[in-house]
């Protein structure tokens, strides 16, 4: 239930910023691409309509503040043609899912108003700078 999902959504917290270094990184993709098979669908509706639970699992898992989390769910939105190129959700890989979050993080990290909440993340982790 919901609090694997939790779990799950806090495991993908790190992958979202991480270094290609990281030494986790085999738990974190296998989380992660648990994570998008499990809402797959979910996932495709939420960024079609810039708004939803898995959506809001991301920026949760970005750290992004509620005030900046209605412009991160746009900013997926935008690019969710971009995003959902990665493959089949369904069948996503660890690689797969990693090079996604990854990919998000990158966005969030080019994002004028999104990359102040990066550096955040950061200040508070500074292992992952």
């Amino acid at each position: 239930g919901s609090a694997l999902i939790a779990s799950t959504v806090a495991g993908l917290a790190a992958a979202i910023y991480a270094s290609a270094r990281s030494g986790d990184d085999d738990n974190r993709a296998r989380a992660a691409a648990a994570y998008f098979r499990a809402n797959s669908a979910q996932l495709r509706q939420d960024l079609a309509l810039g708004a939803g639970p898995t959506v809001d699992d991301l920026a949760a898992a970005a750290e992004i503040p509620a005030v900046h989390r209605q412009h991160f769910a746009r900013l997926l939105q935008r690019h969710r043609v971009e995003l959902l190129a990665f493959g089949r959700l369904e069948e996503l890989d660890a690689a797969g899912a990693l090079a996604l979050l990854a990919r998000i993080g990158e966005l969030v990290k080019a994002d004028l108003v999104l990359q102040l909440d990066y550096q955040a993340y950061l200040a508070k982790n500074p292992e992952l700078g």
